[in-house]
């Protein structure tokens, strides 16, 4: 099992309390819309992270027939920190 980074919970901690901070309505979870402003970059690329095969930005998708995901705030973090 690898060993976990200097300091990764203190920053995981940041991120999610920062995102949930530039979010409260959100209840948890953000459209792609929301990601994209959140990373400073445009939907196409949070698109393209989530369909990667190697380290995918871990995203539900809710749509029927579409492609209407939503991110959970924990999940972007940890992701956001290579974990």
């Amino acid at each position: 099992m690898p060993r976990e980074k200097i300091g990764y919970r203190d920053n995981l901690a940041l991120i999610t309390e920062k995102i949930t901070e530039s979010f409260p309505e959100s209840m948890g979870v953000l459209t792609t819309e929301q990601v994209a402003a959140f990373l400073g970059c445009n939907v196409k690329t949070v698109l393209r992270n989530i369909n990667k095969k190697y380290n995918p930005l871990p995203a539900r998708n809710i749509g029927v027939g579409r492609n209407v995901y939503r991110i959970a705030i924990t999940e972007l973090a940890r992701w956001t920190l290579g974990g």
